[in-house]
């Protein structure tokens, strides 16, 4: 059976804990911040830069009072011992830190912001590549919402943290200990009174944050439960149209909506009464500083500069103790991104590329053997047994038998979508793992009944089987099965835009994309999985009256519930339980095969 490597993808930012984080993930984030230490220094010293400054001018207003407005007269102002220069000299010193906080701040947050984008560019550029290396195993467990939840939101989070946010957390530090150090100085009384709330303000945020992880918590679900619903409405809106669910389908929204609205109500009435109480605390802090403060004044205890300086400090320093209240959640949202960043790019595929690839000695030429194949799909019972199957070069074999019966998964297998449990499966007496993947590409295309098209022009999908591919073998492909006249038909013609997943087009239309797109490739094998279940009469007839020509050119490997497709193959293989039970032409195996010709019957002449 198969197995794979797993991933705690479910778990939430909430619950993960700091002290998981080891070296291997800690290493990655130095991988992708060690490029930019340049720019990251830089961006630290415009922050300490930032700091100074912030505290920088309280200080200096307290000397213009003391020593150039109020000097040697505690009870009030001495005009005549107005030092005007000094003044002046304060008032340019005031304007000067002003200049260079505003330049620093910019600096910072410019060096910072060019960092993380960097860094959220280095990082998607390798998960996509990633991902793209990943087996159907991987794409079969996961969810599409949480593949892209990597690359989008947990890069970010990542990225914030590795450059603004060490920053942020650095100046909020040094500014609220400098505050501190500051305010100390002066008066450690008047200090101690000022940060008699600051416990309760502590208190207050710890309490109002576990509110709020909650609640943003549930946040989160309720918005991915309604981001599910419309991707699930909108990809489904032709059958909710068609049998007039409309309004079902309205009434369904509504509730997930109505879900999504309270719970973001919930944390809005939280996050609204948080700010309230920490400038009830924050204005306390003052009353006390002004009472107890203008009391000292008065008593000749401290100055007046040092009063206004203390009333200034006070104002200031609520909001960096507010942030670094959230330091904790911001490392730990952001070391359960980096672990799951790191899950992917470490992981390793099922199906891998072979480190010393090998090629037919003669070439491709399409002969396919299948040894001993057996294979499950995880947590399975097997699917094909103990296969036996020789495919001969140019030969054209179709496979039929009762759904489930393991006829797409042998052409899964085929194209090593996922690798055989046991036995082996080789392409002109070389093993398909020994291959590299561009040569099995190349070696072999599929056209199954599921057609996925990008959003671009008919042209451009086509194009997709073989980049640079000039006008004379698009129109090659497309005359080969016929198809020109029908694109040409269309008002664009070939530029014609075919929608997400080539909604504009009707399903013959996407299979005939489809069929050129493999041709243009030119494959030595060629799949057709089911690949007309889903054409109209008239797009059948003419893969039809091309397939002659597309058997005679290569090998050929046929899935087809259309008994009408059978009818011109080399020989026709009976599946039944993952086994090859019987063996022949239509015309044999109409005769002697009872399974094969109830389907035959069910098929064509609707018993």
């Amino acid at each position: 059976m198969r197995g794979g490597f797993g991933h705690r993808m479910t778990a939430d930012v909430e619950r993960y804990k700091l002290s998981r984080l080891n070296r291997k993930i800690l290493s990655l984030a130095w991988r992708y911040t060690r490029p930019h230490l340049g720019r990251l220094a830089m961006a630290f010293g415009a922050m300490l830069l930032v700091t100074g400054t912030t505290l920088a001018v309280p200080y200096l207003t307290k000397i213009a009072v003391d020593d150039y407005i109020t000097p040697g007269v505690p009870g009030g102002l001495n005009r005549d011992g107005l030092n005007l220069n000094g003044l002046n000299l304060i008032f340019l010193a005031l304007l000067a830190t002003q200049v260079l906080f505003w330049l620093a701040s910019y600096w910072q947050t410019f060096l910072s912001e060019r960092v993380g984008q960097e860094i959220v560019y280095a990082l998607r550029r390798d998960l996509f590549s990633k991902l793209l290396g990943f087996d159907m195993a991987f794409y079969n467990r996961q969810k599409t919402g949480i593949v892209t939840s990597r690359v989008t939101h947990d890069v970010d989070t990542v990225a914030e943290l590795l450059s603004s946010g060490i920053l942020n957390f650095s100046n909020d530090f040094l500014t609220l200990t400098g505050i501190l150090f500051v305010m100390a100085r002066f008066n450690l009384k008047l200090t101690l009174i000022a940060f008699v709330t600051a416990p309760l303000i502590l208190a207050v945020l710890w309490l109002f944050g576990k509110k709020l992880r909650i609640t943003y918590r549930e946040v989160r679900r309720k918005a991915a439960e309604l981001n599910a619903e419309v991707e699930e409405s909108v990809a489904g809106m032709r059958v909710i149209q068609a049998l007039s669910q409309e309004e079902a389908g309205a009434e369904k929204f509504a509730g997930v909506n109505w879900r999504n609205f309270k719970a973001r109500l919930r944390a809005v009435s939280v996050f609204a009464l948080l700010f309230p109480v920490l400038n009830l605390l924050g204005t306390l802090s003052r009353v006390l500083v002004i009472g107890f403060g203008g009391l000292s004044v008065l008593r000749g205890e401290i100055s007046l500069g040092v009063f206004l300086a203390f009333l200034t400090y006070v104002a200031r320093v609520f909001w960096p103790l507010r942030e670094l209240s959230q330091v904790y959640n911001t490392f730990q949202a952001a070391a359960a991104g980096l672990e799951r960043i790191h899950e992917y790019l470490t992981a390793t595929p099922l199906v891998r590329e072979s480190a010393q690839p090998r090629r037919p000695a003669g070439g491709f030429r399409g002969e396919v053997v299948f040894t001993s194949v057996s294979f499950g799909y995880e947590g399975r019972e097997e699917v094909v047994k103990a296969l036996n199957l020789q495919i001969r070069a140019g030969e054209a074999l179709a496979l039929v038998g009762h759904t489930g019966a393991g006829k797409s998964t042998i052409a899964r297998l085929l194209t090593r979508m996922y690798d055989v449990d046991a036995g082996s499966i080789t392409i002109d007496g070389v093993d398909l793992r020994d291959l590299s993947f561009a040569d099995l590409r190349r070696a072999i295309g599929r056209v199954s009944q599921d057609i996925f098209l990008f959003n671009g022009t008919i042209r451009e999908n086509i194009a997709y089987g073989k980049p640079g591919a000039t006008e004379g073998e698009i129109n090659r492909a497309l005359k080969s099965i016929y198809a020109d006249k029908v694109f040409a038909a269309l008002p664009h013609g070939l530029e014609a835009r075919v929608g997400e997943g080539g909604v504009m087009l009707s399903g013959g239309q996407k299979q005939l994309v489809a069929f050129a797109r493999v041709l243009l490739a030119d494959p030595r094998v060629l799949i057709l999985d089911e690949a007309t279940s889903s054409m109209d009469a008239y797009t059948e007839a003419l893969i039809q009256k091309g397939l002659e020509r597309l058997l005679a050119e290569r090998t050929c490997l046929i899935i087809a519930h259309r008994f009408s497709t059978l009818q011109k193959v080399d020989r026709i293989c009976v599946l039944e339980g993952g086994r090859i039970t019987d063996m022949g032409t239509h015309a044999e195996l109409s005769r002697r095969n009872t399974l094969y010709r109830n389907l035959y019957l069910k098929q064509v002449e609707g018993f």
